[in-house]
């Protein structure tokens, strides 16, 4: 693809008509009169027959493909995030036709009436003209622009690099990265005798890099020819054991960091190329994380960055709609740092607040958007009409310079039924972090309170080290303390120094997940600090139990504990005799040794399967004896027991 293709000159059109059937009827018929020319598809939970389409949960899949045209059901409040993607899909040239319905009275709803309005957006009548695409012809050279050939001189020579070296290719959606990977694998097939492989998500993220590879003509290929030989699923790649000398990942952001990891050790060199809209898979977090683990890890990397388009020309309409919609180029500007203690002010807003100020919202998103693994456009969306959030803003007293924000969410407390039927493994009702991590643990009465969550906390770089951090969650106390919250909390992924940040503030860890988290590669840590006395000593004694049930996983100093290091702590309350950890799968985790109490949530039963060789009272209440499903010892029932051990553990 190359700067001079008609369909980098020609912008993108965004066209609404109003939703309703008779307007989905022409929709329909009107891309099927394009299909037979050109690339179209259809988003939204109704796809017409005969009709590419998805709906907007699985819109993710359809990245990397090009769209000449196509329709999305946006409704009141569109599903933000697939019309975030389905926008990146069109070329330019290309028709973007939004059946829209009448915005809903949120700050949000009001958000979108007023972006609709604007001139960009073209209105149809329902039985009006409806535009056409303009396809410019696929039949003329497809060559590279100058930022293109820039990158690929100098990748072109990566199989000399030394072993333990990656290339990072990032790019904003629409600047022909997945192309320059192509025509960079048809250069190291043909010229080098490496054994080159390409991943990714699923292939159809990736097809303009096997399009190019395609029309690489006869390119040989070790174990047969071309792009049906060269790409292996990330986990495949991983399970046969191969060796390859280069590795390809495209699409990165969209697969775990512990994943990214395990790759970079695969071959001696490997590029990893993604987009940097932060609301794709680990967003941020191949950026925050996984660039410093591959540091950390010894490797040497080679950063490329593309921003000239190629899919769509310079100041696209669109692009430029999407992002201020949805804030993707808000960035943080923080005002001028001075000596001393600045005097600064900590001011609460509600998300609509927070919408009647442009320039604070922009700020206040960028900010966070920086500092979090992962923002996409439903965040912005929840922020500014979830009534239950509050977003806490430290900025200066005289200024409008904004240096740290905290997020909080009350959460509500669990009906009794309903915290029992948590506790048993039966519902997770959403919006209800803590009080079902409460549940889960035995501590019923606690998760009948509300509970105020930390959702997100960020400083501006440039104020760091000064503990304003600090200074913010105890502004977060003091909120929750007046408003009669008994319990303050917050999840986030597990690594000495966020930890340390946390002790350090009063807040003391529950629980630490077994599998690491999609975004950041780590475990998931569970904090909590109670606002009163009686909440204190509630999840003081909550701690001490799950220090007491998980003698070998749970740490007994938090601040000491690192991902993968050796358990520092002793066994609490270990019987003689007994494994404290079995293997699940191919790897060893703890499991609980529950004392013999009357008011246990487990208890022996008839058959006394707490005296088994396992050493588990898991035999849950009213089982009657040990046919029950639920009983260890029944061997149907040990997948239901496992399971549910493993997720009272955080998991």
């Amino acid at each position: 693809m190359c700067a001079d293709t008609p369909q980098s000159r020609i912008p993108r059109r965004l066209v609404m008509v109003r939703d309703g059937p008779g307007a989905r009827n022409r929709a329909a018929a009107w891309l099927r009169r394009l299909a037979s020319s050109s690339d179209v598809g259809w988003f939204g939970a109704s796809v017409p027959d005969g009709l590419p389409g998805t709906r907007p949960a699985q819109a993710g899949h359809w990245l990397g493909r090009e769209l000449d045209a196509l329709v999305f059901e946006g409704g009141a409040i569109p599903p933000v995030d697939a019309l975030a993607i389905a926008a990146g899909l069109l070329r330019g040239g290309g028709v973007f036709l939004l059946l829209a319905g009448e915005p809903a009275p949120t700050p949000f709803g009001r958000r979108l009436r007023r972006f609709l309005a604007e001139d960009i957006v073209e209105r149809v009548a329902e039985d009006g003209t409806w535009p056409v695409p303009v396809i410019p012809s696929r039949a003329e050279e497809r060559r590279l622009n100058a930022g293109q050939r820039r990158v690929f001189r100098a990748l072109a020579c990566a199989p000399s690099w030394p072993p333990r070296t990656c290339a990072i290719l990032t790019a904003p959606r629409g600047r022909g990265k997945s192309t320059l990977l192509g025509a960079l694998v048809v250069h190291w097939l043909l010229r080098t005798p490496l054994d080159v492989r390409v991943t990714a998500p699923n292939p159809d993220a990736i097809r303009p890099l096997l399009g190019e590879v395609e029309r690489g003509g006869g390119t040989p290929c070790r174990g047969g020819t071309r792009a049906a030989a060269l790409y292996i699923a990330p986990d495949a790649l991983l399970e046969r054991g191969l060796a390859p000398d280069l590795v390809v990942v495209d699409e990165a952001a969209a697969l775990p960091v512990h994943l990214l990891r395990r790759l970079a050790r695969l071959a001696p060199r490997v590029a990893f190329a993604t987009t940097t809209a932060g609301f794709e898979g680990s967003g941020q977090g191949f950026r925050h994380r996984f660039l410093k683990t591959l540091r950390d890890d010894g490797h040497r990397l080679h950063e490329f960055r593309l921003d000239w388009p190629v899919r769509w020309p310079p100041g696209d309409p669109l692009e430029d709609w999407v992002d201020r919609l949805f804030l993707l180029d808000a960035e943080a500007k923080a005002p001028a740092t001075a000596p001393g203690r600045p005097p600064l002010r900590m001011r609460w807003v509600s998300g609509a607040g927070l919408a009647a100020n442009e320039s604070r919202l922009r700020a206040v998103v960028g900010l966070l958007s920086d500092a979090h693994y992962r923002t996409r456009p439903s965040d912005l969306r929840r922020w500014l009409d979830s009534p239950e959030l509050q977003v806490g803003v430290l900025a200066e007293t005289r200024g409008v310079g904004i240096v740290g924000v905290v997020l909080a969410q009350i959460e509500p407390g669990l009906e009794p039924g309903l915290a029992d039927a948590v506790w048993s493994g039966l519902r997770r009702p959403p919006g209800r972090f803590l009080p079902c991590v409460l549940a889960e643990h035995g501590a019923l009465a606690a998760a009948r309170r509300p509970a105020l969550r930390v959702l997100r906390i960020a400083v501006d770089p440039h104020w760091q080290r000064r503990r304003l951090g600090r200074r913010m969650l105890r502004a977060t106390l003091g909120w929750a303390r007046r408003r009669d919250v008994p319990v303050v909390g917050a999840s986030f992924g597990a690594e000495p120094g966020l930890i340390e940040f946390w002790t350090g503030a009063g807040f003391r860890c529950l629980r630490i997940g077994f599998r690491r988290e999609t975004t950041s590669g780590l475990h998931a840590a569970v904090v909590f600090r109670g606002t009163s006395s009686e909440a204190a000593a509630d999840l003081a004694w909550l701690r001490a139990r799950a220090a007491r049930d998980w003698p070998v996983w749970w740490p007994a100093r938090c601040g000491a504990w690192k991902p993968g290091s050796p358990r520092r702590s002793q066994p609490i309350c270990h019987r003689p005799g007994l494994p404290a950890r079995r293997s699940i799968g191919a790897r060893f985790v703890p499991l609980p040794v529950f004392p013999d109490r009357s008011n246990s949530r487990f208890r022996r039963c008839d058959d006394g399967c707490m005296q088994t060789r396992s050493g588990l009272p898991l035999c849950p209440p009213r089982s009657g004896h040990c046919s029950t499903p639920r009983c260890w010892n029944w061997p149907a029932g040990r997948s239901f027991v496992r399971s549910r051990v493993l997720r009272g553990a955080g998991t």
